[in-house]
C-alpha cells in the first residue's frame, strides 16, 4: 500500500504571496507528489505553535512534511525521506539543507542526533502524522528559558520514544534572511 504524504506549510503574512509562491513551487515539483497540502496562516498572530498546529490538525495522510513558507524543497525530496523512513522503519526523519552561507548556520544542524540531548534538526522533517497529532505544538511553558515550538515538538517526539533517524544528504534550500522568524521570541508563544 501506498504511504500518502501532507506538506504542511506554516506562514505569516505578508509573505503568504511571495516567498510562500517559492515553496509552494518546490512542492509542486516533487519527484514523488504529495497528497495534500496544508497551509496555515498567522493572521491574528497566534504564534508559531498555533500556526503549525493548526495545518497539523488538517493533515488526513500517513505522513506529515514540513516546510517553512520561506524555504524550499529538492525535486527528491519527499521520495528520499519517504523512502529513507520506510528502509529504517522511522517515525521521524530529518535531512541536510543547503544554503548561501552554509559556513557559519551549521551548528547543531550538523550533529548526529542524539534522543539524551535533543539536537535541533530544523522543522524540514518527516513525521508520522499520528505521531506529530499526539505530540502537538505547544505554547511556551513559564519554565522554558529558551527554545521554540520546533524544539518542543522534538523533544516531544523523543518522549514518545519515536525512531528518529538520519538522512545524510542535502534535499531541501534553507533561505537565511532578516525575516527569518523561528529563533524570534514573540514567535515562541
Amino acid at each position: 500500500m501506498r504511504s500518502t504524504v501532507c506538506a504542511v506549510i506554516p506562514t505569516i503574512p505578508p509573505r503568504s504571496s511571495t516567498l510562500l509562491l517559492s515553496a509552494l513551487k518546490s512542492v509542486s515539483i516533487q519527484e514523488r507528489p504529495v497528497d495534500q497540502i496544508s497551509i496555515a496562516i498567522d493572521n491574528w498572530h497566534d504564534g508559531a505553535w498555533k500556526t503549525r498546529q493548526r495545518a497539523v490538525d488538517a493533515a488526513q495522510t500517513d505522513w506529515i512534511a514540513f516546510l517553512d513558507d520561506d524555504d524550499e524543497w529538492y525535486p527528491q525530496h519527499i521520495d528520499r525521506l519517504l523512502n529513507h523512513a520506510i528502509e529504517t522503519d522511522a517515525d521521524y526523519v530529518y535531512s541536510y539543507f543547503d544554503t548561501q552561507r552554509t559556513a557559519d548556520v551549521l551548528g547543531n544542524f550538523n550533529k548526529t542526533f542524539d534522543p539524551k540531548e535533543p539536537t535541533h534538526t530544523t522543522m524540514t522533517v518527516l513525521v508520522r502524522t499520528q505521531l506529530a497529532q499526539s505530540v502537538r505544538f505547544t505554547p511556551r511553558a513559564p519554565e522554558h528559558i529558551a527554545g521554540g515550538e520546533d524544539h518542543r515538538f522534538i523533544v516531544g517526539c523523543v518522549k514518545m520514544q519515536a525512531k528518529i533517524v538520519h538522512l545524510p544528504e542535502q534535499t531541501w534550500f534553507w533561505r537565511i534572511h532578516s525575516g527569518n522568524t523561528s529563533g524570534r521570541e514573540d514567535r515562541w508563544n
